[in-house]
């Protein structure tokens, strides 16, 4: 009887998250649902993702896996799934819970080791219920929606960011194939030109084949080592391209937590991932014109938890297939079609204090929703009118802005 009572003890799960972005329509429809088990307390839903494209039934785990592991910030995980339109809640939030099981391994390549969460939104009455599996399927008794999700999110929490320029050797096959040989058995003279003279005269241009040793060591050691060249002859003529990657990533971490395990666990791992991503976007035109790939980050409203987009720059923002990929994310987000949220001038702009911030396509050095640092003017007559999101305030030819002709409030 002891074991049975234990069995069935009161579990508390925390809502950060609106509770809009779990029951906005469109019905049925699924919502991934995101904490951080290893630096927020338990059962803590720190945001809501949209499966795409909608339909409860049967997503397609792997592109789910494949978009969400570029969206998400190191230190966040999938703690569960939630079913927007549901009429049986125990069959529901116990398929769901299954689905976020799945999602979750394939995202971390193993199961769960923290409790998951599976819900329902009621089609008829709007109510939601959750379930609790920590090894038994328990419903949660009580469910609490903070009133302060940032204060619990960063107040003990803090981002790590990484930025690496890569410059990555491609061999492809050469246009020119012409001739033949034999890769496995290749003569020094097969890298000099064909007419070769008086080498003394050559002093500055001289022949001579390029080596380049890489070392990888991460230990020291006092004995003393052999420098070994092994030489890798490509199967074919081949042409050498230069790929030009820039990484930039976020991670989500407390501030107790030791700086060596966040490189090793967070940042690395968060590295490879977006290393991973870049490779299979550019692979299909590696041969054609290189994708000019840049991560940016955000924190749009609605959203506590800043989420990374990786943009192709080479035709700007208002090219088709840009467009289409920031409404997806829209959708998925859950944020409106109507206004601009995930451009790059929305970015999260982490230049340094102390430093002249300069207006820049990540940021802006104006001053932003002015109104709610200072008091009310108290002019009589005037109008109070009410705007939705942030505004940016020019004063007085601030960055060459004539007054005359410009409104001194710009919505953002």
């Amino acid at each position: 009887m002891e074991a049975a009572a234990g069995s069935r003890r009161r579990l508390t799960l925390r809502l950060l998250c609106p509770k809009k972005s779990l029951v906005a329509r469109p019905s049925p429809s699924l919502r991934w649902l995101v904490g951080s088990p290893r630096f927020l307390p338990p059962l803590t839903v720190a945001a809501a993702l949209r499966s795409l494209p909608d339909g409860a039934s049967s997503p397609d785990l792997q592109r789910e896996a494949e978009e969400i592991r570029g969206l998400l910030v190191r230190g966040f995980d999938i703690v569960g799934a939630l079913h927007v339109g549901s009429a049986d809640f125990d069959a529901d939030a116990g398929r769901v819970l299954g689905l976020a099981r799945a999602l979750r391994e394939r995202l971390c390549g193993e199961r769960a080791s923290h409790g998951m969460v599976g819900g329902c939104v009621d089609a008829a009455s709007g109510e939601i219920r959750f379930l609790v599996s920590e090894g038994d399927g328990l419903e949660a008794t009580e469910v609490v929606w903070e009133d302060e999700p940032g204060r619990l999110l960063w107040e003990k929490g803090c981002l790590l960011r990484c930025e690496l320029p890569l410059k990555l050797p491609l061999y492809v096959p050469s246009d020119d194939m012409s001739e033949e040989y034999n890769a496995n058995i290749v003569s020094c003279s097969k890298f000099f030109p064909a007419k070769r003279y008086n080498l003394s005269l050559t002093r500055e241009s001289a022949d001579a084949i390029q080596i380049t040793i890489l070392s990888n060591q991460s230990f020291n050691s006092s004995k003393a080592n052999t420098p070994v060249v092994e030489y890798f002859p490509a199967p074919a003529l081949a042409n050498l391209r230069l790929i030009n990657l820039k990484l930039d990533i976020l991670c989500y971490s407390s501030v107790d937590f030791p700086v060596a395990a966040a490189v090793s666990e967070l940042v690395i791992p968060g590295l490879a991932d977006q290393l991973n991503i870049m490779k299979k976007a550019i692979v299909s035109e590696l041969t054609t014109q290189q994708p000019q790939l840049c991560p940016y980050h955000f924190v749009p409203p609605g959203l506590f938890i800043p989420v990374t987009a990786i943009y192709d720059t080479r035709y700007g923002e208002i090219e088709e297939k840009q467009s289409e990929l920031r409404r997806n994310l829209h959708l998925r987000l859950q944020l409106p079609l109507d206004r601009p949220l995930l451009r790059i001038s929305n970015a999260l702009n982490f230049s340094m204090e102390g430093t002249v911030k300069k207006a820049s396509k990540n940021g802006s050095s104006l001053l932003r929703d002015v109104h709610k640092e200072i008091p009310s003017s108290g002019v009589s007559g005037g109008i109070m009118s009410l705007i939705d999101g942030s505004y940016e305030y020019y004063h007085y030819l601030h960055d060459g802005i004539d007054d005359n002709v410009m409104p001194h409030l710009q919505l953002c």
